[in-house]
């Protein structure tokens, strides 16, 4: 099949324009095992006569396919097919990321998908937006089941947008209907919102198991203004512990507490800026925890800069932890080094520091935190030729197993009206000290063709 879906892909590049096709291959370090995936975007709008002439290349009219070929040799296809017509679209998805709802409690992340599941999405945009989505398979603690989600919004100003959601399997059924809205009165700008989830679940129980039921809420209020050389903006949020989405990948505001949260800033001049962060938070147990930020930066043009950021936190009204942040800054702002000294109420001192260094065709950044404790050294290099390369250096000291090291390093040649080739040494880390260290070594080659 691979040979096949390669001669069909370039068949398909040879009449489209902006079309985009990679190939690339992963071998494990530990086991040997080989992992294959090809891809192709196709941006239908672009394929002569399919849109009648010159089409606005902005249109999400696209396919994309991909092919895998994981450790256990069996070939999957993966694909989405999107069709935008004035203001309807559609898309399907197949074993493939579907749509992110834009609710603001976040209900349906596109990562969450089940290995077998179909997703259908509908959008109308106008005066009176709606959107629909069906996803046959999303994970739900141990099984999959279909997903149904609508929203609808009103014209603007004010804009109020009404979210459903609803999910389940033989174990759980989960439904939330979310209300939120925006609305300006001259400099004030306000943004509200409230949600609900009620539904049932099977859980395990003395003797065997037992049907409990859900009752949980959400809900929040933004303030945002500014006059003269000041800004500010208060945020109030109250989530029940048990709100929580399955669809979803993360959570904006805190469960099982109630948050007051804000922020002023202040310009007294030109390129310096006073700002100040509060935030009180009172959880369902009885616990109190509050947050202080004071900082005050200069950073006046062709001239060095820096900042100075104060932070301290409370926990029942004892305190918790205090840090120090200082940046400095050279006056052609390629080269900034950030130095962080914190403090626990058990006198435990964590000092972290972060170097960038950027001098338009390399860049270096270095992070150290004796925390974990641990560092990590990035050098990529973008030349004007057609090389780039990246490597990455880290270390990190572990109480049963000493001083551990990690690599990854990757060498890209960019080919004109061709695309690129490239070869790798383990998978990127996405910039993070504290991730990757588990993942086996591997080494991975690639092309991208892009037509």
């Amino acid at each position: 099949m691979g040979p096949v879906v390669i001669v069909a892909t370039w068949a398909l590049g040879a009449v489209a324009q902006d079309a985009t096709y990679e190939s690339r291959v992963l071998v494990r370090g530990d086991d040997l095992t080989v992992g294959i995936e090809q891809s192709l975007f196709l941006p239908l709008s672009r394929l002569p006569g399919l849109a009648g002439g010159e089409a606005d290349p902005s249109d999400e009219n696209y396919l994309v396919l991909r092919q895998t070929l994981p450790a256990d040799g069996r070939w999957s296809w993966s694909g989405a097919l999107a069709f935008e017509r004035g203001a309807l679209s559609t898309k399907w998805f197949l074993r493939h990321p579907h749509d992110t709802s834009s609710d603001p409690f976040r209900l349906v992340h596109e990562s969450a998908y089940g290995e077998s599941s179909t997703a259908l999405s509908a959008k109308w945009s106008g005066p009176w937006s709606a959107a629909v989505q069906h996803v046959s398979a999303v994970p739900l603690r141990g099984g999959d089941g279909p997903l149904y989600y609508a929203q609808v919004a009103s014209p603007s100003p004010p804009a109020v947008r009404l979210s459903a959601l609803a999910y389940g399997t033989s174990r759980l059924r989960h439904r939330f209907i979310a209300l939120d809205g925006r609305w300006d009165v001259g400099r004030w700008r306000f943004h509200w919102g409230t949600a609900r989830q009620d539904g049932e679940e099977v859980v395990a129980a003395a003797g065997g198991t037992r049907r409990t039921t859900l009752d949980e809420s959400a809900r929040f209020l933004r303030l945002e203004t500014s006059w003269a050389r000041h800004r500010t903006w208060l945020l109030v949020h109250d989530t029940t512990g048990g709100f929580r989405s399955l669809a979803a990948s993360a959570y904006p505001f805190r469960r099982g507490a109630r948050v007051v949260e804000g922020r002023w800033q202040w310009r007294p001049a030109a390129n310096r800026l006073v700002s100040v962060y509060g935030q009180r938070r009172a959880v369902v147990d009885g616990s109190t925890y509050d947050e202080l930020e004071i900082g005050f930066s200069s950073m006046p043009r062709r001239r060095w800069g820096w900042r100075i950021d104060w932070e301290t936190s409370w926990q029942d009204t004892d305190f918790e932890e205090r840090a120090w942040t200082v940046t400095l800054t050279d006056p052609g702002r390629r080269w900034e080094q950030t130095m962080t000294l914190s403090m626990t109420a058990e006198g435990a001192r964590r000092r972290r520091m972060g170097l960038r260094w950027d001098d338009g065709s390399w860049r270096v950044r270095l992070v150290v935190d004796d925390g974990l404790p641990g560092w990590r050294l990035e050098w990529r290099q973008s030349p004007e030729g057609p090389w780039e390369a990246v490597v990455v250096l880290k270390q990190r000291a572990y109480a049963g197993r000493g001083v551990v090291s990690w690599v990854h390093a990757s060498l890209t040649r960019h080919v004109p009206e061709f695309g690129q080739l490239w070869v790798q040494w383990r998978e990127p880390d996405q910039g993070r000290l504290d991730t990757g260290w588990n993942r086996p070594p591997a080494v991975g080659a690639g092309v991208r063709v892009f037509f």
